[in-house]
């Protein structure tokens, strides 16, 4: 007779998949801009992102006395300004997965990178097209391709 021996199996340590899935379609972001989001909503983002008036002025391109006269009169954002909450939440939410944490992302967000021409990714985010190429860059570092 065989002996037969039993095989004591590990179970593996899987990294979480990345849920970029979730993320809005350039088409849902087109949709939303065109009818605005509430001020309501980027008071949700600036909570959950830590991001300051300041920092959303300097995205926006318009004052801080702006946004808080928008956040007293609970105004609906323009579609330009809508745009840039929208595409600064997708960015946010992708930056956050690919670092573990809100805070390494922004710590990222202050440095060179390599793979956008060694700019400071925090100071091309006053255009779409600026979110656009860090939204890429991060998504590179994601798939472990730096350049």
């Amino acid at each position: 007779m065989s002996k037969l021996t039993k095989i004591k199996t590990y179970p593996a340590k899987e990294k979480p998949a990345l849920a970029f899935e979730e993320q809005l379609t350039e088409y849902q972001v087109i949709e939303q801009s065109a009818t605005g989001i509430s001020i309501n909503h980027l008071n949700r983002v600036s909570d959950k992102y830590d991001l300051s008036v300041q920092e959303w002025a300097d995205i926006m391109g318009i004052s801080t006395k702006s946004i808080q006269r928008y956040q007293q009169q609970e105004n609906i954002l323009s579609p330009t300004q809508t745009e840039f909450v929208l595409k600064t939440e997708q960015l946010y939410k992708i930056g956050k997965e690919v670092f573990g944490n809100t805070e390494n992302f922004k710590q990222w967000l202050q440095n060179p990178a390599y793979g956008i021409g060694n700019k400071i990714p925090s100071k091309i985010l006053n255009t779409i097209s600026g979110i656009n190429l860090v939204i890429n860059q991060v998504m590179r570092i994601a798939h472990g391709v730096l350049a």
